[in-house]
């Protein structure tokens, strides 16, 4: 049963009058705020407002499936004593919500979509005007549609133009735009490993069998013809191969958002690849592909550059070298815009003494007073933080 019924007492004094008169104006205010279509009726004494929660795309209200909406009605004494009105709702919703009685209103019968309000007669002294709500809940689609939500007022037919959403829909806003990224891994660091006894630097050759991961959008707005994407890896990587192509496009409307495969077969160049199609719009495309160490020389000469890092810092602990030795991937697309998405990779040289001595590195956090007299007869020395830390 809805519960937003109201009668308006019209009293003797002109303060209440006038405080009446503006609680009437305040629920029409609201009504136009949040509803799409207001009218006064043939039936005298009755206007009807749609209720349907403000959500507009492009032009269009925008209700969900089996949300709840509202017919609110307003009537005043010139409906006449026991006059009974009858209001009708369409095919697209379910009506679940109907007044009780008031002071004014002397029966409320349903009958599925149809309820009939039955005004008391005689009219209640006192009584001027008053509202009440029919809620009723838009019936389920198979898909986002835009339909018409109509009501009938004593065979008066109304109606307002709709966008009943599908559950999960997402409907398009789509903004012409490009960009790349690398998703995986972080950085190339654990492949690099130091030789403290002889100084030497190794980038182990299982890294050439590490995928780098990098993902491509083209966001268009309308259809793009004779589109040209083209991929320039770093020198010491090499495009591998494509591992996903999908698009996201919308109906004519912009509605029902539907992820299909895209054909997307790019042609090797050098050691990137080019690729020219036709993408339609709006639509988002979005394509994953998988670069690689090209082979062992670029590997030896990746090697090398870590080696003289190494060899510059001259043996002071940290990362070598000190900002990541990065290898941009650039993608051109459209022949205009160009995005870049790096990978790093860089070693690190040891705390103090212990990796020259063992040929290892070591982590040196969590220590305690205690473990590090335990380091300290392990390797014949004692390494204490202070001196009461020595017994």
């Amino acid at each position: 049963m809805s519960t937003n019924e109201h009668d308006l007492e019209r009293a003797p004094r002109s303060v209440l009058r006038r405080s009446v008169s503006v609680f009437v104006a305040f629920l029409l205010a609201l009504a136009s705020l949040v509803g799409v279509s207001q009218a006064a009726h043939a039936t005298q004494g009755i206007t009807s407002t749609i209720l349907l929660g403000g959500e507009v795309y492009d032009g269009t209200a925008v209700v969900n499936e089996g949300q709840t909406i509202t017919l609110r009605v307003q009537y005043d004494s010139s409906v006449g004593a026991g006059t009974a009105v009858t209001f009708d709702l369409g095919s697209n919703v379910t009506l679940t919500g109907v007044p009780g009685a008031n002071t004014a209103i002397d029966s409320v019968v349903q009958t599925g979509n149809s309820v009939t309000v039955t005004f008391r007669d005689p009219w209640p002294g006192g009584i001027n005007q008053g509202v009440f709500d029919l809620d009723f809940v838009v019936n389920a689609v198979d898909e986002s549609v835009k339909r018409p939500i109509t009501w009938q007022i004593d065979g008066e037919e109304s109606s307002v133009e709709v966008i009943i959403r599908n559950s999960g829909d997402t409907f398009e806003n789509v903004t012409n735009g490009v960009a790349k990224t690398r998703t995986a891994p972080s950085n190339l660091n654990s492949y690099v490993s130091v030789d403290y006894a002889t100084n030497t630097v190794t980038v182990n050759p299982t890294i050439l069998g590490q995928d780098v991961t990098y993902r491509l959008n083209v966001d268009s707005e309308a259809a793009r013809t004779g589109y040209t994407i083209a991929d320039a890896p770093h020198a010491y990587l090499a495009y591998q191969a494509v591992t996903g192509a999908t698009i996201t496009t919308w109906d004519a409307d912009g509605l029902n958002r539907t992820q299909s495969a895209f054909p997307f077969t790019p042609t090797p160049s050098g050691n990137g690849f080019t690729w020219t199609g036709d993408i339609p719009g709006p639509s988002q495309l979005a394509i994953t592909y998988t670069a690689r160490i090209a082979d062992d020389a670029q590997r030896l000469a990746l090697q090398a550059e870590l080696q003289a890092a190494y060899n510059a810092a001259a043996g002071n602990p940290g990362a070598f070298p000190a900002s990541a030795l990065t290898m941009p991937n650039t993608a051109t697309f459209g022949g205009v815009d160009t995005r870049t998405a790096n990978i790093g990779i860089q070693g690190s040289i040891a705390g103090p003494g212990i990796g020259a001595g063992t040929g290892k590195s070591h982590n040196w956090t969590g220590l305690t007073p205690a473990n590090t007299q335990l380091l300290g007869r392990r390797f014949g020395k004692r390494l204490c933080r202070d001196r009461k830390a020595c017994v």
